[in-house]
């Protein structure tokens, strides 16, 4: 009986260690995507929820 708590104890460990390291690896590709400009939408975009940062500062120049 000891034995099967212990295995399930371990397996626990395991899967929570694993969607830890999936949420990480999930926000430290974003933050690639974005430092390598590979945000998935470009500025002709109208249906996604991006932004155009060059567009953006081409209407703050125009004031």
């Amino acid at each position: 009986m000891y034995l099967l708590s212990v295995t399930g104890t371990v397996v626990s460990v395991i899967v929570a260690v694993a969607a830890v390291a999936l949420v990480a690896f999930a926000v430290g590709y974003k933050i690639w995507c974005k430092k390598h400009g590979k945000s998935g939408c470009g500025c002709d975009c109208s249906s996604c929820g991006c932004s155009c940062h060059a567009h953006k500062k081409e209407e703050k120049d125009k004031k």
